[in-house]
């Protein structure tokens, strides 16, 4: 899909919603963070709301939100970031 907005590459998608969002993996190819943004969003940008899938045997476990799950986090740091 052609994005109409200056985005850094890695931004793939636009939902339903009107929001971007980026998708992460780990090695074993399991879906590890999920990142929702406004359109024009950079990855080093404080606009995302970031979810961390954690992953046991295969298995999906939990799914948590950096912060308050609010639009206020950048993708860029999303390893380095506080799920609860």
């Amino acid at each position: 899909m052609s994005h109409p907005h200056a985005v850094v590459p890695s931004i793939v998608q636009q939902n339903t919603d009107g929001l971007i969002f980026n998708l992460d993996y780990d090695t074993g190819g399991n879906l590890t963070f999920i990142g929702y943004a406004p359109p024009g969003s950079r990855d080093t940008d404080a606009a995302w709301q970031i979810q961390r899938l954690n992953w046991v045997n295969g298995k999906l476990t939990s799914g948590r939100y950096a912060g308050m799950a609010e639009f206020n986090q950048s993708w860029a740091d999303r390893n380095n970031l506080l799920y609860t």
